[in-house]
Formats: C-alpha cells, structure tokens, sequence
C-alpha cells in the first residue's frame, strides 16, 4: 500500500509540479530550464538517431525551480526526448514521461 501510496503521489506530483523548457542545444549538450514548482531529481534523455534507432541515457542531475543545467549527452542524434524525473523513494525515481519535451536538432 505504502508503495502504491507513493507512485500516485509521484504521477500527481509529475502532473502538478513538473514542466521543462529546453533553451538551446549543441554539440554534446542540450540546456533545460526547470519552469515547474517543484524539484527534477533526474532525467533520461532519448537520442534518436538518423535511422530511428533510440539510446537511452539516464542522468542523475538534479534541478531545483528555476534553474538552468546543460546536459551532457554522447553522439550526434537528430531528435532528443528530454524526460524529467522524480524521487518517490529511496533509490526509487518516477518519470513525468506527460511532461517530456523532444528536441530537434
């Protein structure tokens, strides 16, 4: 229940509390702006490549509201899918995936 508890907590809060904007992009990093109200524990970013092949890269990079981070991300994809995530845990992280942004590059 405890767990249950926590996931929904996690899609509430990622509905309510979560909203990114990306501002630019280059080569090796993309910049993300936290213009929600509460705090992006991490992130993953989808590269997607010329042949529609999808890597993904998980980022332990924390941001609080309002701040600006660069991204690091490796290759030169044509589209990235910026998704934010959150702690509902220890250890234990949930993705806004309704809140992602896909960037072209």
């Amino acid at each position: 229940q405890e767990k249950q508890g926590s996931l929904a907590k996690g899609k509430l809060d990622c509905a309510t509390d979560i909203a990114i904007d990306i501002l630019t992009a280059e080569t090796g990093f993309i910049t993300v702006e936290n213009k929600g109200r509460g705090k992006i524990d991490a992130f993953v970013l989808r590269l997607i490549n010329q042949d529609e092949s999808v890597e993904n890269q998980e980022l332990q990079i924390p941001l609080n509201q309002g701040e600006v981070k660069k991204l690091p991300f490796t290759g030169n994809p044509k589209k990235i899918d910026v998704i934010p995530k959150i702690r509902i845990g220890e250890g234990i992280f949930q993705p806004c995936s309704e809140q992602h942004i896909v960037y072209k590059l």
